[in-house]
Parts: C-alpha cells; sequence; structure tokens
C-alpha cells in the first residue's frame, strides 16, 4: 500500500493480513464466510477486494474500512458470476477479471468510482495482472503463456516452461516471471525476449505471486518480494521470500496512480430562490493551479460552478435531487468524487404571502419573494400574480380554468 505495508491474502484462513516494515503480521478483514480472490490498493489509497460472502450470496468487489467495514465498490453487478483478479491501473482505473453473461473468463473494466467502462473476453483466466510502465495491462495463465491486452483483444506474447505465475515489472520495462513450480523467477527484456532464465533461484522452492515494495512515502523500490508455497517443504507454506537486493536491476515500476483526495464529504442542500453557495476542496492540494469539472450530472437549475476556485454557487430555481460526479485537476493528477445536492422549496403561509403583495414590510424575505416570482410568473419582480400561483399551488384558490372549459360551462 502507500505506506510501504504488504497486503497478503490467507487462502485458507479466508483472512486479509498486513505486514509492516518490521515483518510484523495483523489481520485486517475476515472473510472466513467465504474467500477473497484478490487485493489492490486504489487510487484513493483504500484497500480493493475481489470475494464472495456466503452471507450474503454475493460475488463482488469491496472497499475495506477501518475495522473491517465493507463497502460495495460497484453495483454495476449484473450478471457477474465471479470477480477473480484485480490490478489497478496508472490512471486509477479498476481492472478485474470475472465470469460474466457476455464471456467467461472476462475482463472488466470500471472507472476510479465502480462505474463499468468495458468488458473483454479473455481466451483464458488470468493468474496474476500488471501494468507495464508503457501503459499495457499484462497478465499469466498459471501455465506457460503471458498476455498482453490492447482495446478489446488479448495477446500471448510470452510462451514459458509451465508453471508462470506471478508477474511484475520494474520502471525500466523489463519484467520478472515467477515459477513457483520449479523455484525459480526469470528476467525478459520489454521486447518479451528472454534475459536470464535463472534471475532469481531458490532451493526453499515456490515463489509464486511477486511485488515490488515501497517506501513509507509510497515511492517503489527495487526489493522484490514473493509468496511462497513451499512444496519441498510444507514448513515453508505461508511464508515469504525476498530477492536478493543487491541483484535487482532497477527499481519497480509504479502500481496504480495517486489520485487526488477530495476533502469535502458533503455538499449543502438548497433552497428555490435562496442564495447558495459552497466549496469544493482538496486535502493536501499540490501547488499547481486546481481545475474542477462536473463530468456526470448536471448542477441544479440554477448553480453554476467556477472551475478554478471550486466554488458552487446561484440561487436554485427548481426543487429536486440531484446527483453528479466532480473531477478534480492538479499538476497531472486527477480525483473523483460523488456528491448529491438536493433543493427543496420554502414554507411560506398564504397569509404572509398576501400581507407582502400589500406592502407588509418584512412579511416576507427576500429569498421568499424570489421562490414566489420563480414559481409564479418569472418575470423578475414580486408581484400579485405570483401570490396568486402560490395560493393556487398550495391549494388555497382553485386552480385557474381553461377559456375552453370555461366556455363549455356556459
Amino acid at each position: 500500500d502507500w505506506e510501504g505495508n504488504i497486503l497478503i491474502r490467507d487462502v485458507d484462513a479466508g483472512r486479509l493480513l498486513q505486514v509492516d516494515g518490521n515483518g510484523s503480521v495483523s489481520v485486517l478483514d475476515d472473510f472466513s464466510q467465504g474467500w477473497i480472490s484478490s487485493v489492490a490498493v486504489d487510487g484513493f489509497g483504500a484497500v480493493l477486494v475481489s470475494g464472495y460472502d456466503n452471507q450474503t450470496g454475493i460475488s463482488g468487489l469491496w472497499h475495506l474500512g477501518s475495522g473491517g467495514t465493507r463497502t460495495m465498490f460497484t453495483s454495476d453487478t449484473a450478471g457477474v458470476y465471479g470477480f477473480e483478479m484485480l490490478e489497478i491501473g496508472p490512471d486509477g482505473d479498476v481492472w478485474a477479471s470475472a465470469c460474466t453473461t457476455q464471456a467467461c473468463p472476462a475482463l472488466m473494466h470500471f472507472d476510479p468510482l465502480g462505474n463499468l467502462q468495458s468488458t473483454t473476453a479473455l481466451p483464458v483466466w488470468p493468474r496474476d495482472m500488471a501494468f507495464a510502465p508503457s501503459g499495457e495491462l499484462h497478465f499469466t495463465d498459471g501455465y506457460d503463456g503471458i498476455y498482453r491486452v490492447e482495446g478489446s483483444t488479448a495477446t500471448r506474447v510470452v510462451t514459458a516452461e509451465p508453471y508462470v505465475e506471478g508477474l511484475a515489472f520494474d520502471q525500466d520495462g523489463y519484467f520478472y516471471v515467477s515459477n513457483g513450480f520449479i523455484g525459480r523467477i526469470s528476467l525478459y527484456l520489454p521486447t518479451y525476449n528472454l534475459e536470464d532464465v535463472n534471475f532469481a533461484i531458490t532451493n526453499l522452492s515456490g515463489p509464486i505471486l511477486l511485488v515490488f515494495g515501497r517506501t513509507a512515502e509510497g515511492a517503489t523500490t527495487s526489493r522484490l518480494f514473493a509468496t511462497n508455497a513451499g512444496w519441498d517443504d510444507v514448513g515453508l507454506q505461508g511464508t515469504m521470500v525476498e530477492m536478493n537486493p543487491a541483484g535487482m536491476r532497477a527499481p519497480g515500476a509504479p502500481v496504480g496512480a495517486q489520485l487526488l483526495r477530495v476533502a469535502t464529504v458533503s455538499l449543502k442542500s438548497g433552497v428555490i430562490g435562496a442564495d447558495y453557495a459552497d466549496t469544493l476542496q482538496l486535502e493536501d492540494a499540490p501547488g499547481a493551479a486546481v481545475t474542477w469539472s462536473v463530468i456526470e450530472g448536471t448542477l441544479p437549475p440554477g448553480l453554476s460552478l467556477d472551475a478554478a476556485t471550486g466554488i458552487i454557487a446561484g440561487v436554485p430555481t427548481a426543487d429536486g435531487t440531484y446527483d453528479i460526479t466532480m473531477g478534480v485537476t492538479a499538476g497531472g493528477q486527477r480525483g473523483f468524487a460523488t456528491f448529491t445536492i438536493v433543493v427543496g422549496e420554502p414554507t411560506i403561509a398564504a397569509s404572509d404571502a398576501i400581507d407582502a403583495a400589500l406592502g407588509v414590510e418584512g412579511a416576507i424575505t427576500p429569498a421568499s419573494e424570489r421562490f414566489l416570482d420563480i414559481r409564479g410568473n418569472n418575470n423578475g419582480r414580486f408581484d400579485i400574480g405570483d401570490v396568486r400561483a402560490h395560493l393556487q399551488a398550495t391549494g388555497v384558490l382553485a386552480p385557474e380554468r381553461s377559456v375552453a372549459a370555461r366556455g363549455k360551462e356556459r
């Protein structure tokens, strides 16, 4: 994760473990009533897991919060029968292998907020996935192949001796492939040619999934770790191995993307006719200029966003519930957040509206006058026509009949 801790799924016990820089192990979550298929750290720094919950019967993707609380990462799960491997793209997007009604196996692509972008049929199930520094997603098949995903196509780029499992790229695009059965890690060139079949070997046997470590500040290091199957010695099962740091050629490629975090948790509710103002803010905003935008949904009518300051202001002119997704960019980074703005109507007594129309000072507020004008003839000023419309809308006066209706009565 971003603090340099290593996250490990304990398959047998159904637990998610965390190993800190001192080697201490703690339990982040207990999936004993199901299982964890994969784990990743998303662009906001949150732990994301795929798996199955026996209690709810849900196969899904979850965000893990403090105390092991889980929230669904995505609701786009119709027709999905199983999520497996996870990987975070260099733009913060989330990629997951799954079985769907469209394809099985398939590769599902979500934006950082969990909105499904695409589904791609795969020729084989991925065993491990990783992005090259150039941005292409690659995966191993757990047997003898490595594939590159381009658009909606997965192409085999390496055929190796069984059993290829873990995959990790360094910052130069060289990639490391583990073979737990043989007990070695091979090094490949960015051109997919084999550079060193025995880049790292062990008589402890069983390096499976690979990951480069990070510093406490989030920078990728040249320390390469692997989980250990312990084929030759069952006493070594459930342990980790590390490659000789002196023999590593380069630090690992950055994994995922650190997205900007929006500090604003919620936006104020509004009232038709009343002045509205709220401000979007970032956590640890970079020194670069910040630009805000609405990327999904619409602001309530009458409100506008200042892209430079993040101020949402104006006078709402229509009630309703408005779901919006905000985007923000600064210094080459981007971020997202979803909000709901609820706009309601003020409560104005009929007698107060009549008094105001008759010139009683202070009978209603200027904001209420604006609301009555918006509801009424919307001519930019408060007048008797607005009062009539309000009395009709609140049932004090019967709705005005049309000319055609009056003609029929005659």
